[in-house]
């Protein structure tokens, strides 16, 4: 089962608290479970909520993450600027917290953490799973780099798809 909640929420416990009731009412069925929000919401509540989910699931949680839109952002008061630039520096901040439980530095253009502690190991799941949706030649660069999946966000030919994918694999594998 797969469930989405597309464009910015007011509240990561709210989105949890829903994800989680849906999770629990189809739970025999369950193997993974999408949270979909922009990095505007915060790079680290977004890798927590992931991973609180995690303890939901039998199989990898999977965090789908996206640059967006302005239709997303800006009616909640958070410009549109940067934002693959954002994106990119949100995906770096939720691989660290994946990958330790802290605490955690991090300096860039738009975040920055000093000594963030997640506090909250992967559950029964796994660690999750970052998929990025792209399209764009950064976007799909960003997948490569830092993505477990892709979610390709346009229709396209059967060629354009074995091109972007590629992209991703290459860069991927490039990245080891």
């Amino acid at each position: 089962q797969t469930f989405l909640s597309g464009g910015m929420f007011k509240s990561i416990p709210w989105l949890a608290a829903e994800v989680s009731a849906r999770l629990l009412e189809v739970a025999p069925r369950t193997s993974s479970a999408l949270l979909s929000a922009e990095p505007a919401a915060g790079a680290v509540t977004l890798a927590r909520a992931a991973i609180a989910l995690s303890h939901l699931s039998r199989r990898p949680f999977i965090l789908g993450i996206g640059a967006g839109g302005a239709e997303n952002t800006v009616p909640y008061g958070v410009e549109f600027d940067r934002p693959v630039a954002k994106l990119e520096e949100a995906l770096q901040i939720i691989r660290l917290c994946f990958e330790s439980l802290g605490p955690v530095d991090f300096e860039g253009r738009f975040y920055r953490l000093d000594r963030a502690i997640l506090d909250v190991a992967p559950g029964r799941g796994g660690q999750p799973e970052i998929w990025v949706a792209a399209h764009g030649p950064r976007m799909l660069r960003l997948t490569g780099l830092y993505g477990d999946g892709w979610y390709p966000t346009l229709p396209m030919t059967p060629d354009e798809y074995r091109q972007s994918l590629e992209s991703v694999r290459t860069v991927a594998s490039e990245q080891g």
